[in-house]
């Protein structure tokens, strides 16, 4: 028989006899030194425990972990340690039916009260005849990695960023996220699958090799592709990957995002693109888009207006399509301060085709968005020399009919007079003083000829009034006065057909409206009335005030002045009530009688 070799104790605690029966098997004391550095140098806690779970050895790294002392711990059960009772259970069934744990998760209390998180590995001790007699292993403490990883997942599942991690080609974490986009309800469901699998098979060769890219460092950019959800339906996916360790081992992380509703918004912009191409294109005038003046779009239509070609104008200024530079800088004073108010603008214009021929176009513009920035600004032209070569021809035939319409105004205005003799006159007189509140205004004459005709019309709707409302002497009745309210609309339906080139009917219309909406008969206000309605309004209410009606007599100039001067910018214009206050400061206006005929030939004077 062989004689066995006797391991030296290891001081008071008897902890060299443990050592040798843990060690019986080993040859030669060269081994045993080994194992015994091994032991007290490891920076690993190793702990034996007897059958009862009582220590029985532990290097110094087990102290240092637990914070005991040696004659402390000597004697202590592991699960006088463990934090919780379910785990002892389950290590205890665990080992015992496999005869090791490796990486067994569980929680162990220092000394000093603090949990730790702790990974340990266990096999079970054996006599030489085979019978249990305890557990020997290592534990290390992974609480920072432990809280470093609840971070991670905290983060990971409050993120609205898909974030997955793939080891060996399978799944092995996946957030709330990614869950949600591919339609699984769990993260079981996913773990331990291909990812490739659920990735739209049309799309799998570009994304493996996007993949590949992005894990050498080949490529930054994040890629897309379909994939295929739970139910069937595919979604758009933005998503970038990067190499990592997870456990130890090499894996890739995942960061992704349900890019479906931002494709799906892509796509119809580009068909809103093209369609508005297509819009551009089917237009017969010319359009183009400016920046500080030049040029960054235009329609094909250009060509047909000016003879450029589309994608020859590009980039240049729009002194391409005026005749000097004079015009060119004259065009930009009127149009941009214009804008910078309103959000259009119209005005014919004097411009030249590419071979030099003169034109005349209609400019109309619109600024982009509500502010005009960088003069971005969208202009078309519209080509209408024919038209007003044909003006100038039907200019011949307008002045023939003029002096027919100068009968027709004045036949209209005799009408209404005869049917109200008691204000005989006052459509003509309101007509001289809106004339000169406009001419003080320079409005052109041609605005004003329009006011004049509209104000020598304005009460022609009472022509349907009954006499005895026109005549009555007294104040009227509330039903007698909304009758005669209706004498605007009335006027409005008779003129309405009537092609004059001024917008008569509807001034007409709007002569009784008020700035603060107050008038009558649609209550407008402010922008939404006529100027000529304005003006009119200012030069009626003065001439009422002023002359003597059935049921008062006159009021006097200084009461009417008076009302338009309180009421200036409330009821009334602005601009009207102060152009009419100084006709008659400075005396320049006096009421007299004068049929439209004669009003008109003072046009200009």
């Amino acid at each position: 028989m062989t004689k066995k070799k006797v391991i030296p104790k290891r001081g008071k605690s008897g902890q060299g006899a443990r050592q040798t029966e843990m060690l019986e098997g080993h040859q030669g004391e060269k081994d045993s030194k080994l194992y015994s550095n091994f032991f007290d140098e490891s920076r690993d806690a190793i702990i034996i425990a007897g059958r009862d779970g009582r220590f029985v050895d532990f290097n110094k790294s087990a102290l240092d972990l637990l914070g005991y002392t040696r004659e402390e711990m000597m004697g202590m059960s592991v699960d006088g340690l463990c934090v919780n009772v379910e785990d002892i259970e389950r290590f205890v069934r665990e080992i015992r039916v496999k005869g090791a744990v490796t990486d067994f998760d569980i929680r162990l209390r220092k000394k000093n009260g603090k949990v730790m998180d702790c990974l340990v590995s266990m096999t079970v001790r054996k006599s030489e005849e085979n019978k249990f007699i305890g557990y020997q292993g290592i534990v290390r403490d992974i609480t920072v990695q432990k809280q470093a990883e609840n971070l991670y997942n905290s983060f990971a599942n409050s993120t609205r960023t898909g974030v997955y991690i793939v080891q060996n080609k399978r799944f092995k974490f996946i957030n709330p996220h990614v869950l949600n986009y591919s339609q699984y309800y769990t993260m079981e469901e996913l773990v331990n699958t291909n990812p490739i699998d659920m990735v739209h098979p049309d799309d799998r060769k570009a994304t493996r090799e996007n993949v590949i890219k992005m894990l050498k460092g080949e490529r930054q950019t994040p890629y897309e592709f379909r994939l295929i959800a739970k139910d069937g339906s595919v979604k758009w996916i933005l998503e970038t990957v990067t190499p990592i360790e997870y456990y130890g081992e090499p894996a890739v992380m995942g960061n992704s995002m349900d890019i479906t509703v931002e494709r799906e918004t892509r796509a119809e912009v580009e068909q809103m693109k093209v369609l508005e191409s297509s819009i551009l294109d089917a237009i017969p005038h010319a359009v183009i888009g400016l920046e500080n003046r030049r040029i960054i779009f235009a329609n094909n239509s250009v060509e047909d207006v000016f003879g450029w070609k589309p994608e020859e104008i590009i980039g240049k200024l729009t002194r391409i399509f005026y005749r000097s530079d004079e015009a060119y800088e004259e065009i930009a004073r009127r149009v941009y301060p214009v804008l910078e108010k309103q959000k259009t603008h119209s005005e014919e214009f004097p411009c030249v085709r590419s071979d030099g021929t003169e034109i005349v176009c209609m400019v109309n513009t619109s600024k982009v968005g509500d502010i005009l920035k960088d003069k971005r600004i969208v202009v078309v032209y519209e080509d209408i020399s024919e038209r007003k070569r044909a003006q100038g021809e039907l200019k011949l035939s307008f002045e023939r009919v003029q002096k027919r319409l100068e009968e027709t105004v004045n036949a209209l205005a005799s009408m209404t007079e005869k049917r109200d003799p008691y204000t005989a006159g006052h459509q003509q007189r309101v007509a001289q003083l809106a004339g000169a509140i406009a001419r003080e205004m320079k409005l052109p004459d041609e605005q004003i000829e329009g006011i004049l005709v509209a104000a020598t019309l304005h009460d022609i709707g009472k022509i349907y009034e009954p006499s005895e409302i026109l005549s009555k002497p007294g104040i009227l009745t509330d039903i007698e006065f909304l009758m005669m309210k209706v004498h605007p609309q009335i006027g409005y339906d008779i003129l309405k057909n009537i092609e004059f080139p001024w917008p008569v009917a509807t001034i007409v219309l709007q002569h009784h409206e008020k700035l603060d909406g107050s008038g009558y008969p649609g209550g407008l206000s402010d922008g939404n009335i006529l100027l000529g309605a304005r003006i009119l309004a200012v030069a009626d209410v003065v001439e009422a005030m002023a002359s003597h009606r059935p049921y008062r007599a006159a009021l006097g100039i200084d009461m009417a002045l008076k009302e338009i001067s309180e009421n200036r910018g409330i009821l009334y214009d602005i601009d009207a009530v102060d152009s009419c206050l100084r006709l008659f400061k400075e005396e320049r206006f006096e009421f007299k009688f004068q049929p439209y005929t004669e009003l008109r030939l003072n046009l200009g004077s």
